[in-house]
């Protein structure tokens, strides 16, 4: 099953897509009853926001990458499990990469994850001996 759009929900609700967006992102402007049926029609069609057009709308995403030189080394996965905790309470993911002790890996990677709207980059390269 594909994913419903705000179009479709604008379909069925017998409204603009304007006027969903809106409504989806609690912002005035909308009257009681179209608010009404545009959550009633979401809310059936078991709706969810698609993070892919969400990044694209805002040019940036609520992504932070961490970017460690190896994953043998124990620090990592605590700071990782920290930074991790953090951006969940604030709606945020983390995506750990790791360069494998390569720097021309380490520079692709983070063109691609810039590339991709992250809102941040965290980089560890050496810690403790």
């Amino acid at each position: 099953m594909s994913q419903v759009t705000i179009k479709d929900i604008a379909r069925i609700a017998q409204a603009s897509p304007a006027t969903v967006s809106l409504v989806l992102n609690n912002r005035q402007g909308v009257g009681k009853q179209a608010r009404y049926r545009v959550l009633r029609v979401a809310r059936e069609l078991n709706y969810t926001p698609s993070l892919v057009a969400r990044s694209l709308v805002r040019k940036q995403s609520d992504s932070v990458a961490l970017m460690i030189t190896n994953t043998k080394n124990p620090i990592f996965p605590e700071i990782g499990a920290g930074m991790e905790e953090v951006l969940l309470r604030a709606g945020g993911s983390l995506n750990i990469l790791s360069t494998f002790d390569d720097p021309d890996i380490g520079g692709k990677k983070i063109e691609n994850m810039l590339a991709h709207g992250l809102n941040c980059k965290v980089r560890v390269e050496k810690y403790g001996k």
